[in-house]
């Protein structure tokens, strides 16, 4: 895992601790000198405890948003994979000279796309869309973080409606964003399609012509 996506990877459980840190202050405005009345050790083990649960948070976040994304696309068998559009899929599919094909509506876009990209777009091209489907659920898991951090809050005893209000206005603009991530996706997808098929773009495991 490159180093990008190892931050993008910590993103969501260290927005869900601070988000819950931020409900806890506005609840009790004297927390920070609560904290800095404690011992030394006491704050290295709670430090310690927070970040040795970063990454099992990190999985559970990831766990519920892919779980939630797929119920939100049950009307399209669970799939939320950014399947190009009719003319362009058509493209794909001719490009592969695919033959039987799974009827599986979520299987389908992953052997379509996945076969696609392994065997006929540049690699820059593959790292591009890699890198804006990792934003995509780097978005999603972040919405999931600041919802558990929602329904966390009154387990604590607290609830500040500025605090509930931000976090409702914070979720629309992450939505927002990972729609417009999943959206370059499909259209880069469409975009390599289109030309291959016109032959305006050689597909990357052509031979090269010998004189």
């Amino acid at each position: 895992m490159d180093q990008v996506r190892q931050g993008r990877f910590l993103i969501a459980p260290v927005l869900f601790f601070l988000d819950v840190l931020i409900g806890f202050y506005f609840q009790r405005p004297g927390l920070i000198e609560e904290i800095d009345s404690l011992e030394t050790a006491t704050i290295t083990a709670a430090g310690g405890l927070l970040a040795a649960s970063t990454l099992p948070v990190e999985f559970i976040i990831g766990g519920l948003s892919d779980l939630l994304l797929r119920v939100f696309t049950c009307v399209n068998g669970g799939n939320y994979h950014p399947l190009p559009r009719h003319q362009a899929m058509e493209a794909i599919e001719s490009t592969l000279r695919l033959g039987d094909k799974p009827n599986d509506k979520y299987l389908k876009p992953l052997f379509v796309l996945g076969s696609y990209a392994e065997q006929y777009l540049d690699i820059g091209v593959r790292a591009w869309i890699d890198r804006m489907w990792n934003a995509f659920h780097t978005y999603a898991n972040c919405i999931m973080a600041l919802f558990l951090g929602m329904l966390f809050a009154p387990c604590l005893g607290y609830f500040s409606c500025g605090w509930f209000t931000a976090n409702i206005v914070l979720c629309a603009l992450l939505a927002v964003m990972a729609w417009l991530r999943w959206a370059d996706v499909r259209s880069m997808y469409e975009l390599q399609a289109l030309r291959i098929k016109d032959g305006k773009m050689p597909p990357q495991d052509a031979t090269p012509a010998t004189s």
